[in-house]
């Protein structure tokens, strides 16, 4: 999981039929956002507000940060959507994201820009496609992304989820380079790499409890720049 549930995941805003404001609070294991570790693996608290018209807009905001330090924000997030609905089965959705991260340590996450378009089948399927721009990084190409998702209600207040992805990483790839300026920054390499997740959640009123599998095919690359994420996140949320 990453802060913001309601852009991470990939699932669109409904379309309401009267405005409607929500929110969530929560504790987990980590912060992870497409594979990639925001933070240590160790508990973090997360926020999320949302807000959503009639005809399908919608404004939200969310944060997290390590429990041990609430006032240190590692990541936040803004974000505007617009959402149709298609059919009976379909809806979509197109959304401009911001994020921004506060770096720890040797990681080398850059705060971005993106731009996504997702398809969503009967809030069970969705397909989304995203372009991404990394600010303040050594190039400012814009990089493709790919996400399928995957829910299926179980008995008991269970679901199960899945989910894959492409995209591409600025890895930390060892020692500087410096400007004609003389200013040194670190070197990068963009890496093209593929994450994913199995999930099962239990929710009951605004309670939910859920434990993820996450994994990337990044390796060394990953763990040489501190991106690593722990293989198992879990997360207890209520919403408001």
């Amino acid at each position: 999981m990453v802060a913001a549930w309601f852009a991470a995941t990939g699932m669109p805003v409904p379309v309401h039929a009267q405005s409607n404001f929500s929110g969530q609070v929560a504790v987990g294991s980590q912060l992870v956002d497409r594979g990639l570790a925001i933070t240590p693996a160790r508990p973090v608290v997360q926020g999320a507000v949302n807000w959503a018209t009639p005809d399908g807009w919608s404004v939200g905001a969310s944060a997290g940060a390590l429990m041990r330090s609430p006032g240190n924000i590692a990541e936040s997030l803004l974000q505007g959507s617009r959402a149709w609905v298609v059919s009976t089965n379909w809806q979509v959705q197109a959304s401009l994201m911001y994020y921004r991260y506060t770096r720890s340590g040797n990681s080398r996450v850059y705060s971005r820009t993106e731009a996504g378009m997702a398809w969503v089948y009967r809030d069970t399927l969705t397909l989304s496609l995203s372009a991404i721009r990394a600010l303040h990084a050594p190039d400012h190409e814009v990089r493709p992304g790919a996400d399928i998702d995957f829910r299926w209600p179980l008995p008991r207040d269970l679901s199960f989820s899945a989910g894959a992805g492409v995209s591409q990483a600025l890895i930390l790839v060892g020692g500087y380079y410096a400007n004609g300026a003389g200013m040194r920054y670190p070197r990068v390499g963009a890496a093209t790499y593929r994450y994913g997740h199995v999930g099962l959640a239990w929710a009951h009123g605004r309670w939910r409890v859920e434990l993820e599998r996450v994994a990337t095919d990044l390796g060394d690359r990953a763990r040489e720049g501190n991106l690593d994420a722990a293989p198992w996140i879990g997360t207890i949320s209520l919403s408001f």
